[in-house]
Parts: structure tokens; sequence; C-alpha cells
């Protein structure tokens, strides 16, 4: 080959090189965000170290999105938080802590940590979890790791409160078996273990002295925020007198408040009224009754009121049982139709009072009306007549507000 033809043609291949190194593409220049380590610092904080392993540096704010819950339980007491990172230069890291409010605190505690649970938790995190970075490669921004947590348990303690829920009213008939059912409400967070309760009943008005075993009950196992219901009956009380009842824990039991847990109740018991129902017939019987609480002619509505009225035998003569309720009548006379307070059911016992003696009779009325002017009158079941007729019916006239 000719010399200039040799020329011509290695021309001709270099021209062709440049041109293909022309048309070939620069390689990517992106960000490529990903987790690199994760360490839990406590219960409360977790070390988050984002790396940019791409070759351009990230000038976005861009968040990692951490969540905790407990392993194998993707969907129970899961712990949410994002936290920001600022500008990180191709090949570096930053580090960051996850500490602070929860969108969402586990077991509804409020109480707003990573970890309130002892045990394996699972820790996912989620590089650029809200997606405002362009990488290089997308699939490589999730991070798991397996967590052990010890002494982050927030579950408080069982909790266990108690309260005679029935009968609502202390005077019992003496002709029945007395019945009465105690409510027990676990407000900690653990249950509390089932137990057996013995019921005593004492005489007078306090669980002290001498007592006679009523009997026993199994109290079942109360799980957290739960509550359960016990009964006894009493079948062998004693015709009249004022008792007390009172249970025990079989082999004791103790939790973080023990003074309500062991409540007591007392009642009257009196016999039935005599055939006839003449009351305070006999001769020198001065039966008056006054209500004594509560205070006030202006009271709270819609809620709960106790209404206590002295019954008092103010004459010389024995003053007969009395069976009694209470109305109330809407407006500012005791007329009309009346509310039963308490229900058809809810009839209390006046017991017989000898001259100079006194009793006190509570009637419960379970949600008073909200507002308007009310007035409120005792009734006899049967008819009652003493040497006073005008001192035994009284009104009581209040307004709600």
């Amino acid at each position: 080959m000719k010399p200039f033809h040799r020329i011509f043609v290695l021309a001709t291949a270099l021209t062709a090189l440049v041109a293909m190194s022309a048309a070939a593409p620069p390689a990517a220049a992106q960000p490529d965000l990903v987790i690199n380590n994760v360490q839990v610092l406590d219960c409360g904080r977790i070390q988050v170290t984002m790396r940019n392993q791409g070759n351009q540096l990230n000038n976005t704010i861009t968040a990692a999105s951490v969540v905790v819950y407990p392993a194998g339980t993707p969907n129970l007491n899961v712990w949410r938080k994002n936290v920001f990172f600022s500008a990180i230069g191709a090949g570096q890291s930053r580090t960051m802590t996850v500490s602070g409010p929860s969108p969402n605190p586990p077991n509804g505690t409020g109480k707003q940590r990573a970890f309130t649970n002892d045990g394996a938790h699972t820790i996912q995190v989620v590089a650029d979890g809200t997606e405002v970075v362009n990488e290089t490669n997308e699939n490589n921004n999730i991070f798991n790791t397996n967590h052990n947590a010890n002494g982050c348990s927030l579950a408080e303690p069982c909790e266990l409160a108690a309260v005679f829920s029935w009968p609502t009213y202390s005077n019992l008939p003496a002709s029945n078996p007395a019945k009465l059912t105690a409510k027990f409400t676990n407000s900690g967070g653990e249950s509390c273990p089932a137990k057996t309760l013995v019921l005593r009943r004492y005489s007078g008005s306090s669980p002290s002295g001498p007592a006679v075993t009523v009997g026993s009950s199994q109290l079942p196992t109360v799980a957290a925020s739960r509550t359960k219901k016990v009964s006894w009956v009493d079948s062998n009380h004693p015709t009249s007198g004022t008792f007390t009842y009172a249970f025990t824990y079989q082999g004791g039991f103790s939790d973080g408040n023990n003074g309500n847990h062991s409540p007591s109740k007392t009642v009257t018991f009196t016999s039935p009224v005599r055939p006839g129902g003449g009351g305070g017939s006999g001769a020198g019987c001065d039966l008056s009754a006054q209500f004594t609480a509560p205070n006030g002619s202006n009271l709270p509505g819609g809620g709960t009121i106790s209404w206590n009225v002295l019954f008092k035998n103010q004459g010389s003569g024995q003053c007969k049982a009395a069976k009694v309720r209470l109305n109330r009548f809407k407006g500012n006379t005791c007329s009309g139709y009346g509310s039963l307070i308490g229900g058809s059911g809810n009839i209390q016992m006046v017991q017989e009072l000898a001259p100079g003696q006194s009793q006190t009779v509570v009637f419960t009325e379970r949600r008073a009306p909200r507002s308007g002017r009310h007035c409120y009158q005792l009734k006899y079941s049967s008819p009652f007549n003493d040497s006073n007729n005008s001192n035994h019916r009284p009104q009581r006239k209040v307004n709600f507000q």
C-alpha cells in the first residue's frame, strides 16, 4: 500500500474511534442511600447510620423510617418514627438518633418508647423512607435486625378494686335470705390471681369483733381492665338488728393499693309490716321523717344522688315497721304522676322504733334529671297513721342545674 493510502486509512480509523467515544453515555452520577448500621441505645432510643454509596452528593433532606414490633407480630404494638438526615456526600455516612413521641403509642398507654415490652423485637429501617431521592439502586433501602429488649416492660401490676354492688339499699327484710354481691375491677396491666373469698357477718356497723362465717365463693382470675362479680347468700341471718358483712382473701392478697379491695356492707334486718299496715297506730307513736342529705335547693343534674331520710319516733309509744318508697315529681308540687327512685323494687324498710329511737334510710338515685325543678316525697306502701300524720311525709323541692 502506498504511503498516502496508509495515512488515509489510519486517519479514517482514528476519526471513527473519536466518534464512538463521543457517542458513549457517561457513567451515572446519582446518590445511593443505604442503612449500614442500627444500634439500640436504650428502651427509648435507636441510633441509625445512613450511608450514601453513590457517586453524587445527596443534597436533599430525607428520612429513615424506623418500625419496631415484637418479633413475629408485625401488626401488633407497632412503634413508628421518622428521623431526618441532611446532606450526605458521596461515599460518606451520617448517624442520627431516633427518640421522642411516636404517632402510635403502643398498648394505648400513651408511653412513647420504642420498646415497651421485654423479649425479642424486630427493627426495620428504610433509607429514604419518604421516597424523595432518585437513587441508582432503589432495591437496597430496607435494613432488618433483631433486638432482645430487657427491662423495658411498661406493664402495671395487678390493681384490684372491690365494692359491694348488691344490695344497693341498707334495709333488708328479715324473712328472706340475704344475697350479697361484690364487683371486682382490675385497673392494672397484669391479671389478678384467682382467690377464694370468705364472707363473714359482724354485729353492729363495722367489721370488727366476733364474726359468723357465711360461706366461701371463688373469685376467678381478673384480667387487665376487666371486671368480675362474686355472690354469697346468707340464709341464716338474724331477724332483726344491724350487721356488717366483709370478706377476706384466703391465703391473703396484696397489690399496689391495699386500701380498696376489702369493702364492707352494713345492713339492717327488719320484720315485714304486719297485716293491716296500721304502722304507728299504736298509742303514743309519733314518727317523724326529714331529708338530711343532700343539702341545698340547687343541685348538679345528671349524676348519682343519695337521698338520706332520718326517721325518729318522737312519741311515747312503739312505732311499728313500715315499707317506704321515694317518688319524684316534675315541677314545684308533689302531685300528678311520679317516678319511683330506684324503680319499683326499691322499697326501704323502716324498722320498729321505740320512743326516742331513730333510723336513717338511704334512697339512691342513679341518674338525676339534668335540669329543671322537681319535688321529692315519701310514700308508704301501706297506710301509716300515728298521733301526728303531718310530719312523716316530708317533701323536698330542688332545682337541677
